[in-house]
């Protein structure tokens, strides 16, 4: 199984992007970076995350082999806890259509980075995530802070229990 990374979206976490594979084809993990930072009303932070997802969606299609969709986002401090629980919404939104179309499991996790102070710890969760087959964590929202103390699969599976 590739454990290859494909970066997509805004340049949120320059060092995935520039460690990213070249046209993706290959990748089993896209990673969907989103700045919704200067979004300071929430129905227009919510409204932008889901179009974002929705673009993320349309780019799994040019990875045959995508087996995890991390959409990875920064929004404004003050709408943190808010958007988490409609980030969880998107991911179970995108794991159900990818699931229809592709007749396959693939994991969707949106992982909010606001505040991130370990630029490297990213790019360690992420390939520890795409080294694993999909359909153990299914869909999920996580914050960066969890991923400072565990891996991307257990964070998920304790947010799905």
């Amino acid at each position: 199984m590739a454990t290859k990374l494909s970066y997509e979206g805004d340049a949120i976490l320059p060092s995935i992007q520039a460690d990213s594979v070249e046209g993706g084809s290959g990748a089993s993990c896209l990673v969907w970076g989103t700045d919704l930072s200067r979004v300071e009303d929430r129905r227009l932070a919510r409204q932008s995350l889901h179009e974002q997802a929705t673009a993320a969606l349309r780019a799994s299609v040019n990875h045959p082999a995508l087996q995890h969709l991390v959409l990875v986002y920064r929004c404004a401090p003050q709408l943190r806890s808010r958007m988490q629980d409609f980030a969880r919404g998107e991911a179970r939104r995108l794991h159900a259509t990818l699931e229809l179309e592709r007749a396959s499991d693939v994991d969707v996790v949106m992982v909010d980075i606001t505040g991130l102070d370990d630029d490297q710890l990213p790019e360690r969760r992420f390939n520890e995530l795409a080294r694993r087959h999909a359909g153990i964590t299914a869909y999920a929202a996580i914050t960066w802070e969890v991923m400072r103390h565990e891996s991307i699969n257990d964070a998920c599976s304790r947010n799905v229990i």
